[in-house]
């Protein structure tokens, strides 16, 4: 296996730890929807941090978030395990999208629960 294969696991295991950190650090994510509440409606709704600028973000329902993307880890995993196991071609061609939305989603969490975005 060459290093390149290596990296869609090291994607998941940044993505899991980023998630991780969103739910242990303060403010977690259930704070910040909790103190933003709006459903899946898509709406803004302002943020202020006590060391940042008001800004605006898009927040969902963190019961509907959670299982969203527990069933997105399992098929991840179930994914990682093909790619592990026996890549396919398919696989090879699709191994750089998923490393690279992996870390977009990680880095996105990131600046949601510092609010800044």
């Amino acid at each position: 296996m060459s290093l390149l294969q290596h990296f869609p696991l090291l994607s998941f295991v940044t993505n899991l730890s980023v998630q991780t950190y969103g739910m242990m650090s303060t403010p977690n994510m259930k704070d910040i929807v909790d103190r933003n509440p709006c459903g899946f409606e898509g709406k803004h709704i302002s943020c202020k941090s006590e060391d940042s600028e008001e800004t605006n973000i898009m927040t969902g329902h963190p019961m509907a978030i959670g299982t969203f993307f527990s069933f997105q880890m399992i098929g991840q995993i179930a994914w990682l395990y093909k790619w592990y196991k026996a890549p396919s071609r398919e696989q090879s061609l699709y191994a750089p999208v998923y490393t690279i939305g992996n870390f977009c989603i990680s880095a996105w969490l990131i600046f949601w629960v510092n609010c800044f975005l």
